[in-house]
């Protein structure tokens, strides 16, 4: 009876269903309380009522008896909920999360002692987690992310040695991670898969021995804290983990070497903190599933640091047996001190769709294996020196929808090509560089463009009347504009043109 829809339900006075084990009636809107006679199905193992807008109260005594599993999810109850089941002695799967309990944890939570997965999220929970969270001692999966706790985590956790996944997201914790990592590895079969601390108040530095005992450990985010100092040495023994995010904290020094020892990893975020030194071959050597094909995008993101150096031995050494990389779709490296000539090598990295290098110091020319990055969405080469002009082969990157070189020392005529084979193009900015000549009619057949920059060139000649036609165009030469180019989609729907310090002029 899920998904029908259903804005009633009955409150019967006598029922006999005593043989339901299995009650369903998740995702309707019924938009009232729970009617009395659910309560009562003795010999019910599965209760769904999740997304349908009830509220409280419950019956004061509930024949559930037989009850493992039970999901409230996203309706209006308030914690008071949590107190009719902290006698139920069957109960595995405890899911209260996206209501409204505008509270501290229950304390009758801490007493559902056979509760192997339990959620709390979305809930404006506050205060702290009492100490009394180490009586859940069979608590596999545990939820509380999208609330409003805060405190440092209680030493008791690490009396949860059945624990794997830790979902803590988006709270106010803080204090020192170290502690409470080296807490939950105080058991000796330490079986944690999953570890989410994104978006708290963690400050301190993680000591050097911080991963040594989360060899099982395949998802880490640690993104918007506060922690600092190196990133430990123990992370490279880290075999199985396949996400690793560190994004807006304060880490820096250097990459240390052992971080190629995480062979298992798909996707890398360390960006946004103050990291330096050199990426070379040895910190990815043995990373042979970063990024690897999947379903859902990977992505090696080392942007906003201080890392420099020549990025050739780690995008140009021995590709695959196929002589292609077929695994990287995003790559960024923007906001960096990389230097010396764009690797030539971009044949290897075919399944790229994002790459960025803006806002380093590349100099040399555009090489011209890019134009084998036939899946390319957005390229991104902003704020570096460049010279030399754009290599033809870029006309195969038909699926180009963000063209960005803009403040380099690029030259000669802007490339009829442009018009002729990049059709999907949305953003097209080139401003601050050196092209000459007049700008082509075959632009105009970029119906899809939304941002065009030619400014601070050296064009001349006359604007194309066509440009009239394109649908999204707003056209204003008296107007100085300042373009954003974005990262990853483009969120500004007007087309702005900017023709400063051109020699144009506007053909009536």
């Amino acid at each position: 009876m899920n998904h029908c829809d259903l804005s009633h339900i009955h409150p019967l006075s006598h029922v006999n269903f005593t043989s339901l084990e299995v009650l369903d009636i998740s995702f309707n809107n019924f938009q009232s309380s729970v009617p009395n006679w659910v309560f009562n199905l003795s010999n019910l193992a599965s209760l769904n009522l999740r997304e349908n807008n009830f509220e409280g109260p419950l019956p004061s005594a509930l024949n559930l008896r037989n009850l493992v599993d039970l999901s409230l999810s996203t309706n209006a109850f308030d914690a008071s909920i949590a107190c009719h089941f902290q006698n139920s002695t069957s109960l595995k799967v405890v899911d209260f999360s996206s209501n409204s309990f505008h509270s501290t944890i229950p304390t009758c939570i801490y007493g559902i002692n056979s509760v192997e997965r339990l959620n709390l999220g979305g809930n404006d929970l506050h205060g702290i987690i009492s100490s009394a969270i180490g009586n859940l001692t069979s608590i596999v999966y545990l939820d509380l992310s999208y609330n409003s706790l805060e405190g440092n985590l209680p030493s008791s956790m690490g009396e949860l040695c059945n624990l794997e996944s830790v979902l803590l997201n988006e709270n106010k914790f803080g204090g020192g991670l170290s502690e409470f990592l080296e807490n939950l590895r105080g058991c000796n079969l330490n079986k944690i898969t999953s570890l989410i601390l994104d978006g708290n108040m963690f400050s301190g530095q993680l000591k050097d021995d911080t991963f040594e005992k989360f060899e099982t450990l395949s998802y880490l985010s640690l993104s918007q804290n506060m922690l600092s100092g190196s990133i430990p040495a123990s992370l490279g023994k880290l075999s199985s983990l396949n996400t690793f995010d560190i994004r807006y904290n304060q880490f820096n020094g250097s990459l240390p070497e052992s971080f190629g020892g995480m062979s298992s990893l798909e996707s890398i975020d360390i960006s946004d903190n103050h990291l330096e030194g050199v990426v070379s071959e040895i910190h990815f050597a043995n990373l042979t599933n970063l990024p690897c094909i999947s379903s859902s995008m990977k992505e090696l993101d080392l942007s906003n640091n201080s890392f420099s150096g020549d990025m050739s031995p780690f995008l140009c050494d021995e590709p695959n047996d196929d002589g292609v990389r077929n695994f990287l779709r995003i790559l960024h490296l923007e906001g960096n001190s990389l230097s010396g000539n764009i690797p030539n090598c971009w044949m290897y990295w075919q399944s790229l769709i994002f790459l960025n290098l803006g806002n380093n110091n590349f100099t040399g020319k555009i090489p011209i294996s890019m134009g084998s990055l036939l899946n390319l969405k957005s390229l991104h080469l902003r704020n570096n020196s460049l010279s030399g002009e754009i290599p033809n082969s870029l006309q195969y990157c038909t699926m180009l929808s963000v063209f960005d070189f803009g403040l380099n020392m690029i030259e000669g005529h802007i490339p009829t090509w442009i018009g002729d084979s990049l059709s999907d193009l949305i953003v097209l900015s080139f401003p601050s560089n050196k092209f000459s000549g007049w700008i082509p009619s075959q632009l105009c057949r970029l119906n899809q463009l939304q941002i065009l920059d030619f400014s601070h060139n050296k064009l001349s000649g006359h604007i194309p009347r066509c440009f009239g036609n394109l649908k999204g165009v707003k056209l204003d030469l008296t107007v100085i504009f300042i373009i954003t180019v974005l990262q990853d989609e483009v969120k500004k729907k007007k087309i702005q043109i900017k023709y400063k310090q051109n020699t144009t002029e506007n053909r009536s």
